[in-house]
């Protein structure tokens, strides 16, 4: 393990270099690049090692030798050598991956290494990926209020056909059972994000209503009777109506009749 810690901290080392030393990099590109993903296929299955490599890999995409990683790219979106094959490993890998999304400072580079974690994402398979948000959400949540273009991984998810349906099972599941309290106070940004999210699942249901339906299904009721509770009891039950007025023209719109007798 400490041999294996001592080869990642090498070509991590380099991709320090690679924007004040492009010149002198430049004619290694190829074996940096190598190195990288010869290594995420090589390690063992701990968190720090493949976190350190992902950071090296960002530093990558966030220049041009980039370009070094797209003959290996089939290798690379392979989720075992990715993420490892532990799961609750996977979990803390996904977490790692978050937060290193938050070294960037220009909004371009963050902006694509967004795109290429959630691509990553969207090609594991779906078990995996229940599993990784299901341990992670609180966490994940408690980023999304610090950092909102992390809302493009959730995007993007509940785009893609094959994860729409699991992952729309954890989202919904997460803040029915979890987040309507946050709604109170219509004004905080974890009462902003709430709303948010139920707009992307409502958006993203409406796109595929046989997908999605039986996922919507025990919740639309407790929705329901949360809302018109609070809107007697709350101060401000601006957030719950808010949400009652997205969910009912959402389903509406989608012609979810059997939802909507409920």
């Amino acid at each position: 393990m400490e041999l294996k810690g001592a080869q990642v901290r090498r070509p991590l080392s380099w991709t320090y270099l690679l924007k004040s030393c492009t010149d002198y990099i430049r004619p290694h590109e190829e074996n940096i690049c190598k190195s990288i993903v010869n290594l995420l296929v090589t390690c063992p299955d701990a968190v720090s090692i493949r976190k350190e490599l992902l950071i090296a890999l960002k530093h990558v995409l966030s220049t041009d030798f980039k370009q070094g990683l797209f003959p290996l790219i089939d290798t690379l979106l392979d989720e075992r050598v990715l993420i490892g094959t532990g799961r609750s490993k996977a979990s803390g890998v996904l977490k790692s991956g978050v937060h290193c999304l938050a070294l960037f400072k220009e909004k371009d580079e963050e902006r694509e290494m967004l795109q290429c974690f959630s691509q990553i994402l969207v090609i594991m398979e779906a078990r995996d990926l229940v599993d990784m948000f299901s341990l992670c959400m609180p966490e994940l949540f408690e980023c999304m209020i610090a950092n909102t273009q992390l809302l493009h991984i959730f995007s993007t998810l509940l785009q893609a056909q094959k994860v729409l349906r699991p992952f729309t099972d954890v989202l919904v599941n997460y803040l029915v059972s979890n987040k309507l309290d946050t709604l109170k106070q219509p004004d905080t940004p974890a009462a902003k994000l709430v709303l948010q999210l139920f707009r992307f699942v409502f958006v993203a249901v409406a796109k595929a209503p046989t997908e999605c339906e039986r996922v919507l299904q025990p919740h639309v009721h407790v929705i329901m009777d949360v809302c018109m509770k609070s809107a007697t009891e709350v101060d401000r039950p601006l957030g719950y109506m808010h949400l009652l007025r997205n969910m009912f023209r959402s389903l509406n719109g989608a012609k979810f009749d059997n939802l909507l007798r409920i």
